[in-house]
């Protein structure tokens, strides 16, 4: 019997992206959003919630639209991931990982233990913030990225010839590398986009829009 097909490969199923605007405007995020792999194809869904309170976990006081009044002041999100839909059902073992703004510490989920492709994490994770200028444009104009990781499952590779799915399995881990690198290629790329288009435009509070019918011919 082949050690090596005891181990669970954990790859990267994809990565899922929550754009952080709402929370400037003092507005909770509650919402599933797409999990895509390096080929932008869709791998699932991903269900989280992230919440802006003061520096004691409490809604801020006063009516206020925007977080611009708080300048300067201490404050806190509460990122709660709580679960996936229509993973990959060759995998098992998920987690969500993610990094925050310029914390170099990436925090991770614990794998989940009960099989299936729609997985409950209900995993929270506070963060201590400065309501400065840096961080409030850091959420007018970025996202916060969560990476979903899932551990193939022996079966996935058959039963015969495990000197094969060894090979097979070296094979999948080299792919599953490169995919993690032109991910983070396209993910550098894209917040690069995203911010310089944000800081061009200007700020203003949000709008209702309304779907106007245009007259005349193509």
């Amino acid at each position: 019997e082949d050690p090596f097909m005891d181990e669970a490969l954990e790859t990267l199923v994809g990565h899922s992206h929550v754009y952080l605007d709402s929370l400037y405007y003092l507005i909770d995020i509650d919402l599933s959003t797409a999990i895509l792999d390096y080929k932008g194809k869709v791998e699932g869904d991903l269900a989280v919630e992230i919440r802006i309170t003061d520096h004691v976990g409490k809604p801020f006081q006063g009516d206020h639209e925007t977080v611009e009044p708080f300048s300067g002041k201490k404050a806190q999100l509460h990122i709660t991931v709580k679960s996936a839909r229509g993973l990959p059902a060759h995998m098992g073992g998920f987690r969500v990982d993610f990094k925050f703004y310029d914390n170099p510490s990436v925090f991770k989920g614990n794998p989940t233990e009960a099989a299936g492709v729609n997985p409950t994490f209900d995993t929270n994770q506070t963060v201590d913030v400065t309501l400065d200028e840096s961080m409030r444009d850091y959420l007018l104009s970025d996202a916060l990225t969560f990476q979903v990781w899932g551990s193939e499952t022996n079966s996935h590779f058959g039963e015969e010839g495990g000197r094969s799915n060894k090979k097979a399995l070296q094979e999948e881990k080299h792919k599953l590398q490169v995919k993690e690198q032109r991910l983070q290629e396209l993910e550098s790329a894209l917040t690069k986009g995203v911010g310089s288009a944000s800081r061009a435009a200007s700020v203003a509070p949000p709008m209702m829009f309304e779907e106007e019918e245009e007259a005349g011919d193509d």
